[in-house]
């Protein structure tokens, strides 16, 4: 079959087809793989989102023995520097340090004449000298004295709560006695006063306190003057103290030390400038050490836990930079386009062949899949929609189709997300069922049904992996995650509601419907249609006929039946406007064409495409059904007036006027529902039952329609065509069979 022009317009659909796959392989996998296109910004402490390996040879910094020998050089030169140090004295501070030693000597020395009198027991000095007197006739008038004695005291209890009792005669001479000793410390310092209270400095005997006192001021002056660096022991006081055989208990030693260190003030001092200079010097010195990572090696794996050394090493392979990763693009890109090619290969061995629609549909749900996986469900494979790709794809074209786009998605994602193929086992099981269920479905409100069934299909098969999985000899598992376990149940259930909702948005924007759809419109109490039966009842019963005859075909050629016989149910919808205009609505009435000239009538008869669409429009028909109305006519002449015309005028050259505004037929179903509304048409006027006349006929009509260019844009070959006719020839027949002579009809006869 020769169609003029047919090369061209099909080298345009095929430029138009390949210009679609690379534009979504190349959104699928930028969109797949963003994570890893565009990695974030790593930083110490945070889960790696990404496996990252390196895909070739590279020299890095070798951090890790580089910190080695800079930590090495540090200690040899802190080493050397306290083997020297270099110390600065600092005579200025003598003074106040000896002010000090003064204060608290006097203060110490009004605490010993206290005790000497016997006010004071010496496991009481210091709580005495913190206590006020409400708190002193707190403790003596009530019996519950442990919690207060514990948050004040840190001496005997029983000891104290004994001598406060046994001086309560003269509790007044007691209370004027710690008023003077809390006055005398009031000079003291809070630290010097912190001080003596955690270091229990207190007097533990008079003649103790004597035997320490007249040495405390020398001792002080003798340890200024060889240097204090602030730091000083019971071994140091011993080597320190004059000459006179005096011979001081532990205690005695201890007390003197507290007083030392309590006083004095740090007269030396280590110069560390130099040793912080010297560390520098050292550090510039020692050079970066590299090391070979060679290429494969995985620097980081998915979800680990990044530390300085790792962040370090990416910051110098340059891969902590948000730009995009050039390498890693061009495999994603092959990747997807291998994808898309396969699904591609996949729907022509399944003789499905898709419009231009559905082909931008399939990329569409194929680019927002991709989309919402790279972008929210890369972290967690529960989210991955590949049940809701699987249903989507299988009820708009079919379930072997959704059912190889999922698969194939889940191999992509496992690539593209670095993801373990036991990890998506439970969405490639929703994959499973939501195929089988999407065909099962007989309406809307049985996809969200269905997330029920993916929801426990997908949970249950989780949990079979975590048993399959556990080391426990119980049926206990420490790697279930019930969050998980509960959100593999979420992702099904929301997969029924997502699918069920969005595919109206879907059908409407991309004019594609679904079998749903063509369900809801061929049902005859739909308003258009009872509308159609009651104005125009030789037209709906013409489609009902065409609409039979087309469904048939379509079957023979393996495309969309139930598309055809609903697109052809509307096609003649335009008719409504003036139904007595067509022949099939005068039933033997008057003829308006009697008393109208050719251009008129055929005015009128093309002018209900027009309408037609007008009508199909206000009725909120879908794209796809509204391509049957123009499409059934294409740009055909309207024959019998136009010969008409040229018999009232011979020199009748331009037919513009006799002609339909088109489109053509731009699909085979449209194709089938143009050669069934010719053919319907021509073979009733024939009134014949001459099989051979109805066979040449058909064959005749496709013949003109071909010679005209009528199917040149419907993907229609020489081998459809002729299984066509092959389809109306035999519906003719079974419709006009020989039926048996009863005897009744031979008596009228």
């Amino acid at each position: 079959m020769n169609f003029k022009n047919s090369h061209l317009i099909q080298a345009a659909k095929f430029l138009r087809v390949i210009l679609l796959i690379i534009l979504v392989s190349f959104a699928c996998s930028f969109f797949l793989w963003y994570q890893k296109l565009f990695p974030p910004k790593f930083k110490t402490g945070e889960k790696s989102p990404v496996q990252i390996i390196i895909s070739e040879e590279t020299k890095i910094p070798d951090i890790q023995s580089t910190e080695r020998e800079k930590e090495l050089a540090k200690r040899n030169i802190v080493e050397a520097f306290f083997n020297k140090p270099k110390i600065i004295r600092d005579n200025a501070v003598n003074e106040v340090s000896l002010n000090n030693i003064n204060s608290l000597i006097t203060s110490l020395e009004d605490l010993s004449k206290a005790q000497k009198k016997g006010f004071l027991s010496k496991d009481s000095v210091l709580t005495s000298i913190l206590l006020s007197e409400d708190e002193i006739d707190y403790i003596l008038e009530d019996n519950n004295l442990q919690n207060l004695i514990q948050d004040i005291s840190k001496t005997d209890i029983q000891n104290f709560v004994t001598e406060l009792k046994s001086k309560k005669k003269n509790l007044n001479r007691i209370k004027s006695s710690l008023r003077d000793l809390r006055n005398k410390l009031i000079n003291l310092s809070k630290e010097e006063k912190l001080y003596i209270y955690e270091n229990k400095v207190y007097i533990s005997s008079t003649e103790e306190w004597l035997e320490i006192k007249p040495i405390l001021i020398p001792l002080a002056k003798k340890l200024l003057s060889l240097g204090y660096l602030g730091y000083l022991d019971q071994e140091t006081i011993k080597v320190i103290l004059p000459k006179e055989n005096i011979e001081l208990s532990d205690q005695q030693l201890k007390l003197i030390e507290n007083i030392l260190q309590l006083s004095l003030k740090p007269n030396l001092k280590l110069q560390f400038d130099n040793l912080s200079e010297n560390e520098q010097k050292a550090l510039m010195e020692i050079k970066t050490l590299w090391k070979i990572v060679k290429a494969g090696s995985v620097i980081v794996e998915k979800d680990e836990i990044l530390t300085d050394y790792k962040v370090q090493m990416l910051e110098d392979l340059k891969l902590n930079e948000r730009k995009l990763n050039f390498d890693i693009f061009r495999k994603a890109l092959w990747s997807s386009l291998l994808l898309v090619l396969g699904l591609c290969l996949f729907i022509q061995v399944e003789k499905y062949p898709l419009s231009f629609r559905q082909m931008l549909l399939l990329g569409f749900l194929m680019i927002g899949a991709s989309a919402f996986i790279g972008f929210t469900a890369y972290k967690q494979p529960a989210l991955i929609p590949l049940a809701a790709i699987a249903m989507t794809v299988g009820l708009f074209f079919k379930p072997s189709i959704g059912f190889a786009a999922g698969t194939l998605f889940a191999i992509l994602c496992m690539e593209a997300l670095s993801i373990n193929i036991i990890a998506l086992i439970p969405a490639f099981v929703g994959v499973i069922v939501g195929t089988v269920l999407g065909e099962k479905a007989n309406n809307r409100a049985d996809l969200a049904y269905a997330g029920i069934w993916l929801a426990l299909s997908q949970m249950g098969s989780f949990a079979f992996l975590k048993l399959l999985n556990s080391n426990s000899e119980h049926i206990y598992f420490d790697s279930f995650s019930l969050s998980e376990f509960f959100l593999q149940g979420f992702g099904g259930l929301i997969t029924g509601l997502l699918v069920s909702s969005i595919m109206p948005y879907l059908e409407s924007f991309f004019g594609v419907i679904t079998r749903f759809r063509l369900l809801e419109l061929s049902d005859p109490n739909q308003p258009l249609l009872k509308r159609l039966h009651d104005e125009a009842p030789g037209t709906y019963e013409h489609t009902l006929v065409v609409a039979d005859l087309a469904q048939n075909a379509a079957l023979k050629i393996e495309v969309d039946d139930e598309l055809v016989r609903v697109g052809i149910l509307y096609h003649d919808i335009g008719k409504l406007y003036n139904p007595q205009i067509f022949i099939e609505n005068q039933f033997g009435g008057a003829n308006p064409h009697e008393n109208m000239t050719p251009e008129q009538s055929a005015k009128a008869i093309i002018d209900h495409v027009s309408k037609g669409l007008e009508i199909a429009q206000k009725y909120g028909l879908p794209d796809t059904i509204q391509d049957f109305i123009p499409a059934h006519q294409g740009n055909s002449r309207a024959g019998h007036f136009y010969l008409k015309a040229c018999q009232q005028n011979p020199d009748l050259k331009d037919d513009s006027a006799f002609r339909y505004p088109g489109p053509k037929p731009q699909s085979k179903e449209t194709g089938i529902a143009m050669l069934a509304d010719t053919v319907e048409a021509t073979i009733r006027s024939l009134k014949t039952t001459d099989k051979n006349l109805v066979k040449e006929t058909i064959k005749n009509l496709i013949n003109s329609r071909v010679q005209d260019n009528q199917l040149n844009e419907s993907n229609l070959n020489q081998v459809d065509l002729n299984s066509i006719a092959e389809s109306f020839y035999e519906s003719w027949k079974n419709k006009n069979h020989e039926r048996v002579r009863y005897i009744s009809d031979l008596k009228r006869n």
